[in-house]
C-alpha cells in the first residue's frame, strides 16, 4: 500500500521502452551529480516497471507545501514555447535566493542535454513557497530520449537540439550568474557523473537491448558537452 506522501507512475502500454527504469535511471545519474531530485524507488508490477516517488508539495506530516509550475511562474498557456532565459529571468523577482535557484538551474539544462531530456515542457519545472518567496523544486519528469536529434519543448537561447544546445551553455551561464571557468567546471562534472549511464540503467534492470537503442542519442549529447566545456 502506497503511502499518502508518495506518488506512483505507470508506464503506458504502448511505450517502446522501459520508460520507468529510465526515469529512475536519470533521476539517480541527476543526484550523483549533486542535483535534488526526489526520493524514489522501482518497483515491478507483473511485467511492468512502477516509479514511486516521495511528493516534495508535501511535509512531513502530510501538510501541504505551495507549488507552481514554470508555466505559472511565466504566465503561459499549455502549448507555449518559451526559453530557460525566461525562467532564468523569473527567478529574479520569484526566488529567495536567485543566485542558488540560478545555478541549480543551469545544472539540470546541463543534464538535460546531456540525458537527451527534451519533455522539459513547462509544467515539468516547478517552485516551491519558501518563507513568502519561492525556490526551484527538486527535478522531476525526466526522461532520456534515444532519438540524438530531437528538439526539446525549451529552448536554451534559441537553441532547441544539438549541437547548438550545448554551444548555448556558455552563454547561458551569464543567464544564470556564472562565470565562464565556472560554468565549464560544472559541465564537466555534470558530465562526468552522467557518462556513468550504462551502469546506472543496468542497476535499474534496462535490458542490453535498450543500451543500445539509447547509446548514439547519450554518447553523442556527451560528446558535445564535453567538447564545449573543454573548449
Amino acid at each position: 500500500m502506497l503511502r499518502p506522501l508518495a506518488l506512483a507512475k505507470f508506464p503506458h502500454t504502448s511505450d517502446r521502452w522501459d520508460v520507468m527504469a529510465w526515469e529512475m535511471t536519470a533521476l539517480d545519474l541527476l543526484e550523483a551529480a549533486g542535483i535534488e531530485v526526489p526520493s524514489r524507488r522501482l518497483v515491478r508490477v507483473g511485467e511492468r516497471s512502477v516509479l514511486v516517488l516521495r511528493r516534495f508539495d508535501r511535509t512531513e506530516s502530510g501538510g501541504r507545501v505551495g507549488y507552481i509550475s514554470a508555466m505559472t511562474a511565466l504566465g503561459a498557456d499549455d502549448g507555449d514555447h518559451r526559453d530557460y532565459a525566461d525562467i532564468a529571468a523569473a527567478m529574479l523577482d520569484l526566488s529567495r535566493s536567485p543566485k542558488a535557484d540560478h545555478h541549480a538551474l543551469f545544472d539540470r539544462v546541463v543534464a538535460s542535454i546531456a540525458l537527451g531530456n527534451t519533455d522539459d515542457h513547462l509544467r515539468n519545472h516547478g517552485f516551491l513557497a519558501d518563507q513568502g518567496f519561492w525556490r526551484l523544486s527538486p527535478a522531476f519528469d525526466v526522461n532520456p530520449t534515444p532519438d540524438p536529434w530531437r528538439q526539446r519543448s525549451t529552448t536554451i537561447l534559441g537553441a532547441d537540439a544539438p549541437p547548438d544546445e550545448a554551444e548555448a551553455l556558455l552563454p547561458f551561464a551569464d543567464e544564470c550568474s556564472l562565470g565562464q571557468e565556472s560554468a565549464r567546471a560544472r559541465m564537466l562534472r555534470i558530465g562526468t557523473a552522467i557518462s556513468g549511464w550504462r551502469a546506472a540503467a543496468q542497476r535499474n534492470g534496462v535490458p542490453d537491448s535498450e543500451l543500445t537503442l539509447f547509446a548514439e542519442a547519450i554518447d553523442t549529447r556527451l560528446a558535445a558537452l564535453r567538447a564545449v566545456a573543454e573548449g
